[in-house]
């Protein structure tokens, strides 16, 4: 997560980063990389090959905005970010969306009259669970379940843990012998 106070007097820019598995045209299945302001709801979406970002606003938006995510997209007169969203968005349905807290499951439908429209449809407010189903209940909390740490680890005063010592390394030489 990132978060940002602005200097010109917007308020502060939370920025939530996620790993999206979709449909791209023409590669298939694939990764991409979402960043999606939570104060706005806009979307940018990466291509991890082509390196190229495509800008997906909330469908919301009024058209200008303060805020950017890609530097090249401010408009050279007045300072102000454009937000229109990229003409071509090659992401044609989403599958999954996860980060380090959870895996989130699409279940909004996509029918045969939007497929040319893609995105623009998608919600991509993970909260609302009409559109995604998240693969944990408790977020981050059944993850350190599942993974058999404490949530909290346990503290002893004076002593250092050190975790590649108490693994016994065998001999190299050894490791060929049968």
């Amino acid at each position: 997560r990132f978060r940002r106070e602005q200097v010109s007097g917007f308020s502060s820019t939370d920025i939530q980063s996620y790993c999206v598995l979709c449909d791209l045209v023409p590669e298939g299945e694939g990764m991409v990389v979402l960043r999606r302001d939570n104060h706005t709801g806009n979307c940018e979406f990466w291509h991890a090959l082509r390196g190229e970002p495509f800008y997906l606003p909330h469908s919301s938006s009024s058209g200008l905005g303060g805020f950017s995510f890609c530097p090249k997209r401010n408009s050279p007169s007045g300072g102000e970010a454009l937000v229109k969203a990229t003409a071509s968005l090659p992401i044609r349905q989403v599958h999954l969306v996860f980060n380090s807290d959870n895996v989130w499951a699409n279940l909004q439908s996509q029918n045969s009259a939007s497929t040319n429209t893609g995105l623009k449809d998608v919600r991509f407010d993970l909260n609302n669970s009409r559109h995604w189903k998240p693969l944990f209940a408790r977020g981050r909390d059944d993850l350190l379940h599942l993974s058999g740490l404490p949530a909290d680890p346990p503290q002893y005063a004076g002593v250092s843990f050190d975790p590649a010592a108490s693994y016994r390394l065998e001999d190299p030489s050894q490791a060929l012998v049968y």
